[in-house]
């Protein structure tokens, strides 16, 4: 890995979560509201090596776009959580 993109990635971990965060705009150029560092630090150390050596090919765009289109998504929970959830709220 190039010695200024390591640098980079290591001056991450000392941000705040607002610097993260404006550091997410300028990667990435929407904004984020999370709060969770950590996530944060992955997401935007993700960007930095993808912009440096290139992200995913056409072809693994593509699969990825096939293999979510023929997930089998819930779009409700199943009747045993929602039963918890009725208990508990």
């Amino acid at each position: 890995m190039n010695l200024d993109i390591t640098k980079e990635i290591s001056s991450l971990k000392c941000m705040s979560a607002s610097e993260l965060r404006a550091k997410h705009l300028e990667v990435f150029g929407e904004s984020n509201k999370s709060n969770n560092r950590a996530y944060l630090i992955k997401r935007i150390a993700w960007r930095i090596q993808a912009n440096a050596y290139g992200d995913l090919s056409e072809r693994a765009k593509e699969r990825a776009q096939l293999l979510a289109n023929d997930a089998n998504l819930r779009t409700t929970a199943p009747k045993k959580f929602r039963h918890i959830t009725r208990i508990c709220g």
